[in-house]
């Protein structure tokens, strides 16, 4: 599975589909679905604060606390340009791991976000 850097990234029933997943129960499906997107947006976020500022930290919390999206998305195309190419890297990283070992994703991306909300 590649995507390139002009595709638009579809976390939906098609690549659950792709991913060797389609045959599961619906909601067994809503709940994969809701642990990639949780999963890639948590390290996405990790990635970005790694590279910001303290202070550019607060400013895109800022943003994303007060719903604001579309100024959240031009802060980050303003002061980390690579976000697109930082969000398909880790969605390929997901998509891989996922068809590798789906048990050993889930578990480890548990741990992940229960590590993010405590």
């Amino acid at each position: 599975m590649s995507y390139d850097n002009h595709e638009k990234i579809m976390i939906n029933g098609d690549l659950l589909d792709e991913l060797g997943l389609g045959g599961l129960p619906l909601d067994v499906k809503n709940l994969w679905l809701k642990l990639i997107h949780d999963t890639l947006e948590t390290r996405v976020g990790m990635a970005i604060a790694g590279q910001l500022s303290d202070e550019q930290l607060d400013e895109f919390e800022a943003y994303f606390e007060a719903n604001d999206g579309d100024r959240a998305f031009a802060f980050l195309e303003t002061n980390f340009p690579n976000y697109g190419d930082v969000v398909k890297e880790e969605f390929r990283a997901i998509t891989h791991e996922v068809v590798e070992d789906p048990v050993e994703f889930a578990n480890e991306a548990i741990l992940l976000l229960e590590g993010v909300s405590a």
